[in-house]
Parts: C-alpha cells; structure tokens; sequence
C-alpha cells in the first residue's frame, strides 16, 4: 500500500518521509509538495494508499471528503493543528496533532492499516 504524504513544512514533510520509509521498508512514498499536486497525485493512483496529510481544518476536510468519495480502500492519517479532534474519528483512520513524535506517528499510521474499510454503500 503506497503512502501519499502531502505537509507543507519541507522540513516535517521530510521526516514524515524518513519515517515512513525507514519504519515500511516495503512501500512506496509519494510526495505532494502543494495540494494541487496532492489533488492531481490522488487522481492518478489506484487503490489501496495512505495518504498521510497536514493541513487546516478547511483544507483537511475537503482533501478527505474528495479522497472518501474517490475510493473506500484509502487509509487516511490526518494531522493537525486546528481541526476538531472530535471530528477526525469520522474523517480519518487515524489522527495526531501537532507537534508530534516518530512513535506517535508509527502508531497513526499502524491503526490506520487496521482500521476498517469503509462501507461500500
């Protein structure tokens, strides 16, 4: 399952993406730069994908309601700095919230792999 990560920060961007591939060797990271690049990178990829993503809470909802409706098998770890917590549950697989550490994240992403695919209906 290849990971999508889109962060604006190029400097937490780049340990998200350390993390990623030193903690899931086997998968394939994917960088966004911008959210139109991540808009355009989403469209392009089969399913499955996790897509790890940090943005407000107005980006962040819509970057999940378009990831939702394009596909039941994405895996969504969100991160934030301003988006409810009491919403991510119904948003996303998994969410952190800003500032975090590696094992936090490791963990966001291990119960986004086991959380359940959406409802196909």
């Amino acid at each position: 399952m290849p990971f999508l990560v889109f962060e604006p920060d190029p400097i937490v961007r780049a340990d998200i993406c350390e993390t990623l591939m030193a903690e899931f060797a086997d998968q394939i990271v994917i960088v966004a730069e911008t959210a139109q690049s991540f808009q355009g990178l989403v469209a392009g990829l089969a399913d499955p994908v996790v897509a790890v993503l940090s943005m407000s809470k107005e980006e962040g909802m819509a970057a999940v309601a378009e990831l939702s409706a394009m596909t039941r098998d994405t895996r969504i770890v969100l991160i934030g700095d301003g988006l409810a917590t009491d919403a991510a549950p119904a948003m996303a697989s998994a969410y952190l919230q800003k500032p975090f550490t590696t094992k936090i994240l490791v963990d966001a992403i291990k119960t986004a792999f086991s959380a359940p695919q959406k409802d196909p209906s």
